[in-house]
């Protein structure tokens, strides 16, 4: 794998459509990235929070627990619910060793 200034990209799985849905993530998080049909099929970042407090129907956000890697998403009334079968990405940075090296990568 090069490591040439981008970042590395890992497709998590898709939407369920369900309030809550969580994924599993285990590396330094830059970014998620929604597959939004209604968005001419864009990749749509969503916005980290440290909760749900503030957001509403259709606020993009999601909560990440950076001990378990638990990556969550609203219930429709707090946060979006990503749209069924969207396909969710990731981007991520690794440790190069004296610098944070990036690097992209398709699961």
């Amino acid at each position: 794998m090069k490591c040439k200034g981008s970042s590395l990209v890992s497709v998590l799985g898709s939407s369920d459509g369900k309030a809550n849905q969580s994924l599993s993530y285990s590396l330094i998080l830059e970014g998620i990235w929604v597959l939004e049909p209604m968005r001419g099929k864009a990749w749509v970042r969503w916005n980290q929070v440290s909760n749900f407090s503030e957001s509403n129907e259709k606020s993009r956000h999601y909560v990440l627990d950076r001990g378990s890697g638990l990556i969550r998403f609203g219930d429709g009334i707090h946060g979006r619910i990503p749209p069924k079968g969207a396909a969710i990405k990731a981007t991520y940075r690794t440790n190069g060793g004296e610098k944070t090296t990036t690097c992209r990568r398709k699961l």
